[in-house]
This record gives structure tokens, sequence and C-alpha cells, in this order.
């Protein structure tokens, strides 16, 4: 168990191993990786931490774009953009980045209900 602000979080089985951070479990997927819910022990957070997926090999252009995704946010400064707190290598070669805990509706859900909506307001998918 991990004590987060009083609050006891039970750690994922393990998915990476890294000294600062402990693995709490998937949040979402996608193409080229997955984002997970991990504990900052540095600075005792919960935060999100992406990750290129194992089957990417470095010279891959996923891999090339996963490398200027964390080059670019991390040089971003806008306050509706998400900051990148740490960002590194495993071991095994996937390279990973930190970034805040958004808890809400996802994008796809918020464009779900937009289709859904009839009238002049909404959208409807042709």
């Amino acid at each position: 168990m991990i004590d987060v602000g009083g609050d006891l979080l039970d750690p994922a089985p393990a998915y990476f191993e890294h000294p600062r951070y402990s693995d709490l479990g998937p949040i979402s997927n996608g193409a080229c990786g997955d984002v997970r819910r991990v504990h900052d022990h540095q600075s005792s957070s919960v935060l999100a931490m992406k990750i290129t997926r194992r089957c990417l090999a470095p010279e891959s252009r996923t891999y090339a774009r996963f490398e200027t995704e964390i080059e670019i946010m991390a040089s971003l400064r806008h306050p509706c953009i998400l900051p990148t707190f740490d960002h590194g290598e495993f071991d095994d070669g996937r390279l990973w980045f930190t970034m805040p805990e958004i808890q809400g509706r996802t994008f796809a859900a918020v464009l779900d209900e937009m289709t859904s909506i009839e009238g002049h307001c909404g959208y409807r998918a042709a």
C-alpha cells in the first residue's frame, strides 16, 4: 500500500520499475503507448505517465514521433496544455514522460455526446 495524502492505494502489478515512481494501474492506451497512473515518491503525488509499447523498435517512425512529442510537450507553456514533469527511458528501451492526471470525461465521450444532440446546437455525424 502507498500512502498518498492519507489515501492508501494498492500498487498495480509491475508494468515498469523505476525508483521514483510506483505503478498504480492503467488510465488509457493508444496506438503507440499506454498511460498509467503513478505515484511519485519524490513529490508524494499521483501523476499520469505515458509509456511507449514494448514492441516499438527504437528505429521506428512511431518511436521517433514519441521522442518528438516529449520534446514538444516539454517546451510548451500554456494554461490549456498539460506540462511535463519528468521523462526518460526504461532499461528495456521504452520511453516515458509524466504529467498531471486530469479527472473527467474523455475527448471521445465529449464527441459522442456532441454527435448525439439533435437540433441547431448539436452536431450530427453525416
